[in-house]
């Protein structure tokens, strides 16, 4: 079966160091207390893609994949903002169902934060995602949800068309997270 680009995976047996760097960092205690951003970086047809995908199956087969979004240039939405936040929230309250109703009450308040007409994508993440994320008490959670942190998967954010809208999500996803650690790792030319 064929998947919407980007169609891509990991061959077997390679970027093994990558994918468990990945996963122990996601296995990191830090994490429960701690929300986290990991950028993974490389030359282009470097594997990135490839390793974002592997990533998103691995941590869906663990109840650990809290969204995904794959941006594809040239591909409609998934080369715009326009769906981005939206999507990426109705995963996180798909896969964190006690988020649902903190999404729902943040868009009774303010309807505009579903489309970027009127809303910035900086602001429809920060009340669609992070602060009903933040919201959760993980305490409470029934234990198949308390396996470790969930992770949100964001791929190809360099081929969206909006640049300026989505360098000034970027800008504000690491303010939002300044006190928390951030973790980047390079990828090799050879691995």
């Amino acid at each position: 079966m064929k998947v919407s680009p980007p169609n891509s995976a990991c061959f077997p047996g390679t970027r093994l160091k990558v994918t468990k760097k990945i996963r122990s960092w996601m296995d990191s205690s830090l994490l429960f207390t701690n929300p986290h951003i990991i950028w993974v970086y490389g030359y282009a047809g470097c594997g990135k893609s490839a390793i974002a995908q592997e990533m998103a199956r691995y941590f869906a087969g663990e109840d650990r994949l809290a969204a995904s979004f794959f941006f594809f240039r040239g591909a409609g939405d998934r080369s715009r903002i326009t769906r981005f936040a939206t999507t990426v929230a109705s995963q996180v309250a798909a896969a964190i169902p006690t988020t649902a109703s903190i999404i729902e009450k943040a868009v009774k308040a303010n309807p505009g934060l579903l489309t970027t007409k009127n809303t910035s994508l900086a602001d429809q993440f920060e009340h669609l995602v992070y602060r009903p994320i933040n919201s959760v008490k993980w305490d409470n959670l029934a234990a198949p949800l308390r396996k470790g942190p969930f992770l949100i998967v964001l791929d190809g954010v360099d081929e969206c068309e909006d640049r300026e809208e989505v360098g000034a999500f970027i800008d504000r996803m690491i303010e939002f997270f300044v006190q928390k650690a951030t973790y980047s790792t390079t990828l090799p030319h050879h691995q």
